[in-house]
């Protein structure tokens, strides 16, 4: 054997943004050149009132192009026979898979800039309708 190779691989959870970049950089310095950041990710911490207004304004939508469709089609809309809910999560992420945080810590004299930006919340809904 001439030599092992180690990884490990730690999440943390930073909750000032302001503290992002001075967390990366600390790392940087503590890691060494072997360092890697795999990515910088923004989420909510809970979730649930979010995707319940996402869900309710889907049905909602859905409802209104139903009815849009009833009128056009001189039809009477009934009761939803279907309903089937996605949500999927989005979350922007800031990607910096590959980089050298050593060596992109010492190629900037401030911490890394991580910019704030918005979380989206998704839900697709498919309902079904008796027609009249």
């Amino acid at each position: 054997i001439t030599g092992y190779r180690v990884t490990n691989r730690v999440v943390a959870k930073i909750r000032k943004i302001g503290d992002v970049g001075v967390t990366i950089e600390a790392v940087a310095t503590a890691g060494g050149d072997l360092t890697r950041v795999d990515s910088v990710s923004f989420t909510i911490d809970d979730p649930t009132p979010f995707n319940a207004q996402a869900r309710e304004l889907a049905v909602a939508d859905a409802q209104a192009k139903a009815e849009q469709l009833a009128v056009a089609s001189g039809v009477t809309l009934g009761q939803p026979t279907f309903i089937s809910l996605s949500s999927p999560f989005v979350a922007p992420a800031f990607d910096m898979r590959g980089m050298g945080v050593a060596a992109m810590a010492e190629s900037q004299a401030a911490p890394p800039p991580i910019s704030p930006g918005e979380t989206e919340v998704r839900a697709s809904v498919q309902v079904v309708y008796a027609i009249k």
